[in-house]
């Protein structure tokens, strides 16, 4: 490790608050009680929502609550190998119970960052464990989010402020042109990521990986990524049909479902993603599927979001189903 660096390139301090979590973490799981707990998850299901996964010695940049460090990671499969069955997204989507003792969880990524493919490339796959990827055939092709420009151009540990992607969401619709031509004349922007990791693929180059491994699934994360809840209806209906169209086109459009940008989503939305022919879709909030929610609104299923943070007895404690809501 790079010593040298300064404190603002290794991120925050931690707070009080981080302090006595850690606490919690390690006693919960070092003395046995998440063990004790994960018994009462048996045959109950999870969809974990990771975002990147960045190599070793990456410099960091972005907003750095989304990329996971290669080495955390490889924790957490870890941990996820030794206390849930691994399962792809659609046997977990299937109600019909399986005779095992532990949790099912299933993996997705959103918005096909290069590192997160290289995990699954180079990780996953050798270990058969099943992943869902979620992309946006409409994002620019070399180009990075605007969220990680914003965080990596106005602060100084790679946070995003709430209120600037409250506006950015809200005010600008999560549409990339029009956030960062706004930010633009505000803050002098870094474009310029350190690593292809921090870029999204694209979905051409994709494509091949897509149809040859059956460990790998690809969704709808809308057409780019714009937050559907802001949107007119004729543009809801764009976002939510070029997608399906663009997966169709290359043969992976098989019972696609969508994972809503920005987790946002609302009974506009629902409704318009059912009538565009998505089967399911799933926020990027919440905790264990409850009894019967495939079958009562699989257009608002939960999946637990994996911050970069989370530790891996953080993940065991989740997996007993505490802070997993």
């Amino acid at each position: 490790m790079n010593r040298s660096r300064s404190r603002a390139d290794r991120g925050p301090r931690p707070t009080g608050r981080d302090l006595i979590r850690s606490g919690l973490e390690r006693f919960t799981v070092d003395t046995g009680a998440a063990a004790l707990l994960r018994r009462r998850q048996a045959g109950k299901r999870l969809i974990l929502a990771y975002h990147n996964v960045l190599p070793h010695d990456t410099p960091p940049w972005g907003d750095r609550s989304l990329h996971v460090p290669i080495h955390r990671f490889r924790r957490h499969l870890d941990v996820l190998e030794a206390s849930a069955t691994l399962v792809s997204l659609e046997r977990l989507m299937d109600p019909t119970p399986l005779p095992d003792p532990r949790p099912l969880v299933a993996l997705t990524f959103d918005d096909a960052y290069g590192g997160a493919i290289a995990a699954i490339r180079d990780i996953l796959l050798p270990r058969g464990i099943p992943s869902t990827v979620f992309l946006n055939p409409g994002h620019p092709v070399g180009e990075p989010f605007w969220w990680d420009v914003l965080a990596s151009s106005t602060s100084r540990d790679g946070s995003l402020d709430d209120s600037l992607r409250d506006r950015c969401l809200t005010d600008l619709e999560g549409d990339r042109t029009k956030v960062l031509e706004w930010a633009a004349t505000r803050w002098t922007l870094d474009h310029q990521a350190p690593d292809s990791s921090f870029l999204p693929v694209c979905g051409e180059d994709l494509t091949p990986m897509f149809i040859r491994e059956s460990l790998v699934r690809i969704g709808s994360h809308g057409w780019s990524h714009r937050n559907l809840v802001a949107l007119s209806p004729a543009d809801l209906t764009r976002e939510l049909e070029q997608p399906l169209r663009w997966l169709e086109a290359r043969g992976l459009g098989t019972n696609c479902g969508i994972s809503f940008p920005y987790g946002a989503t609302n009974d506009d939305v629902t409704t318009a993603a059912r009538t565009a022919g998505y089967p399911w879709g799933l926020r990027v909030s919440g905790g264990f599927l409850s009894a019967g929610a495939l079958g009562r609104n699989p257009l608002n299923l939960p999946r637990l979001n994996i911050p970069a943070g989370l530790s891996w007895r953080g993940l065991a404690m989740r997996l007993s189903g505490v802070g997993a809501s």
